[in-house]
């Protein structure tokens, strides 16, 4: 009996260490909390298994409070920079004169996660001989041969099979610009989140001091799958994490190969995460005025997530920066280099990317499709959204494009190229009639104002 009861002990006690595993890296603050918390509850225990209560401190109470402390004080005081706060997120002082990238109908993804996923998953239930044992795992969007795909690996249904590594058979892949190219690929997939021995484990056991922001399902240049885990150390506060390198995992083997952060190949297209891209982003907009100004004057937030579009050969993250409270019309465009974390400011004024949406779905004349996130490119030398609608299978029925400008300058058609060639009449049109009314300047031009970043 006392063999059994020392098993179940030692298997809790693992699966303890291994769901609280995240957080024992000597740099995070959490670690420091959660032991000085311990030692406390361990003094507690103590005194409170006496017959009378001792309140008499000791060593095990100094200590956890001096843990707390340390927990609590450290990110605290290193937090009081907003120059360094400011700095991770690298936005330049002033907008660049670079402007948006030019339309490309063969890149612009018009394939939107949700679209992507259901699209994927119609594929893997046309196989017979999967749609009974996996399911679709979450995609991934990254750039892939030239092109923006949207990548997600093959899971078993069986929580027990995926424990203990039943591999999956293939991965699902589609370009982010044609909803029509979805496919299989073949590749045996063993290793996953759902192993008994989760990802951040296998890194953390042969690494305790790395702390790994989160993972990616990325395709090498030839095409092979891995787990790519993106390495980061707490800088500044509680949340300012930084970029020190990368991990790949083999899907397969499970075999591991450390980056630094120069190191990191240029097929890890989220060497620097999306979300903490953004989340630096918006750290730098509500510190224009300093760490300890609460007001909302000023300051500056994404209007809406990034997005990630390619041109000039590479993938790039896409922003819209707009005065917080003020979300429905943008100021600028922010673009971030995904390998670099090089960013570029443009000036542009203009409706919200949501609100473009809104438009295409109200006025498009096939009722009950959902725009997918509108990305701003010039088309003819003019900003505008671009678009593509879905019905609720995720089937893309039709494209639409709206003037970054106005809302009320738009064109719907059951092809991108078609909504192309009648967004450009309806330009032409309007300069017509603005020309002819003697107003050059177009009535839907919103004053620039100078947003500040510094």
């Amino acid at each position: 009996m006392n063999f059994i009861k020392l098993g179940c002990t030692a298997l809790a006690g693992l699966l303890v260490l291994l769901y609280i595993q995240p957080v024992l890296v000597w740099n995070n603050p959490n670690l420091y909390f959660f032991a000085g918390a311990g030692a406390v509850a361990l003094y507690l225990s103590q005194a409170l298994s006496k017959p009378e209560f001792d309140p008499r401190p000791t060593w095990t109470l100094a200590l956890g409070i001096v843990l707390i402390a340390v927990g609590l004080l450290a990110p605290v005081l290193s937090g009081f920079s907003t120059m360094a706060r400011t700095s991770l997120a690298g936005l330049p002082p002033v907008a660049s004169e670079t402007g948006l990238p030019a339309l490309d109908v063969k890149k612009v993804p018009l394939v939107s996660r949700a679209v992507a996923v259901e699209v994927l998953k119609r594929k893997v239930a046309a196989d017979a001989t999967l749609r009974d044992e996996f399911v679709l795992g979450s995609p991934v969007k990254q750039a892939y041969q030239g092109q923006l795909v949207w990548v997600a690996p093959l899971e078993p249904k069986s929580i027990v099979s995926a424990l203990f590594g039943k591999p999956a058979p293939a991965y699902a892949i589609v370009d982010a610009a044609d909803a029509g190219s979805a496919r299989l690929v073949k590749c045996d997939i063993a290793v996953s989140n759902r192993n008994f021995l989760g990802l951040d484990s296998r890194v953390w056991l042969r690494n305790p001091t790395l702390d790994v922001y989160g993972w990616y399902f990325e395709l090498d240049d030839d095409g092979i799958p891995h787990w790519v885990g993106i390495l980061t150390e707490r800088k500044i506060g509680f949340r300012g994490y930084d970029v020190v390198g990368a991990v790949a995992i083999d899907v397969s083997t499970a075999k591991q190969t450390h980056y630094t952060r120069d190191q990191v190949p240029l097929w890890v297209n989220n060497k620097f995460p999306m979300e903490l891209v953004a989340a630096q982003i918006n750290a730098a907009g509500d510190l224009v005025n300093g760490l300890f100004d609460f007001k909302d004057d000023g300051k500056f937030e994404l209007a809406t997530g990034l997005n990630m579009v390619y041109f000039e050969g590479k993938p790039w993250y896409l922003g819209l920066l707009a005065r917080v409270g003020e979300e429905r019309i943008i100021e600028e465009v922010v673009l971030v280099d995904t390998q670099t974390k090089a960013t570029r400011l443009v000036r542009l004024s203009g409706i919200a990317d949501y609100e473009a949406a809104r438009v295409l779905q109200s006025k498009s004349p096939y009722k009950g499709l959902r725009a997918s996130n509108p990305v701003p490119y010039l088309v003819g030398g003019s900003p505008a959204y671009v678009a593509s609608l879905a019905d609720e299978n995720g089937i893309l029925r039709a494209f639409g494009l709206v003037s970054v400008k106005s809302g009320a300058v738009y064109a719907i058609a059951p092809t991108l190229q078609e909504a192309i060639e009648r967004y450009s009449i309806r330009v032409r049109d309007v300069k017509a009639m603005m020309a002819h009314s003697n107003d050059y300047e177009l009535t839907w031009l919103l004053p620039r104002k100078k947003m500040p970043h510094t």
